[in-house]
């Protein structure tokens, strides 16, 4: 069945469900080494910001229209934006760039594939930790 014109430019839409990403995010907590899950969410919860995205209520949450959310942490510039596409549409992403999923906005289940690329020199450390 042919998709209509108006479904494939829903994919696209502001506010439908795309991934969140937190621009610039990935130069916070760039400490040259892993770091895992429980140690991220403490910084995190240390900065202002961060607080606030995370008290947000998840079922209205940038869902009524308003600008995304930006700030600034020690001089680096921050932003929530929503990565929109179409089928086919790739992003490469540096992957210690805080990212979540939004609630999906359409009836349309919403399927991603990811790959990571890891350095040579972190697999060791990944194995340790």
């Amino acid at each position: 069945m042919a998709r209509s014109r108006t479904q494939s430019l829903q994919s696209r839409r502001q506010r439908g469900g795309g991934t969140l990403v937190i621009v610039g995010s990935h130069r916070l907590f760039n400490i040259g080494r892993f770091m895992r899950a429980k140690e991220l969410n403490r910084l995190l919860r240390q900065q202002a910001f961060f607080r606030e995205l995370l008290a947000a209520e998840k079922s209205t949450a940038f869902a009524d229209g308003s600008a995304l959310p930006s700030g600034a942490i020690d001089g680096i510039d921050l932003e929530v934006m929503e990565l929109t596409g179409g089928p086919g549409d790739a992003y490469l992403l540096d992957m210690r760039m805080l990212h979540a999923g939004a609630p999906n906005a359409s009836a349309r289940p919403r399927i991603m594939a990811t790959h990571r690329f890891w350095r040579a020199d972190l697999v060791q450390e990944l194995a340790e930790a």
